[in-house]
């Protein structure tokens, strides 16, 4: 966070809140998606694009179930 200069950011939008807890992570998360997003991409990407870089499929037959393990998740 600190690298990106979020963590001020983070601490204003959750003030009551602190690292590794819940509303502080999630707001983190909140923020730092966008900045990854515009580092990544010039322009905003389209759905496929970041689909596609998730290693998702766009066919909704093709997507994993619950059952299924995500190997390109990790």
């Amino acid at each position: 966070m600190g690298a990106l200069g979020l963590t001020r950011r983070v601490n204003a939008a959750a003030p009551d809140s602190q690292p590794h807890r819940a509303l502080w992570d999630t707001t983190a998360t909140a923020l730092l998606l966008p900045e990854l997003v515009t580092r990544r991409w010039p322009t905003a990407p389209t759905l496929g694009e970041l689909f596609a870089e998730a290693a998702l499929p766009l066919n909704a037959e093709k997507q994993p179930t619950a059952a299924e393990p995500q190997p390109a998740l990790f």
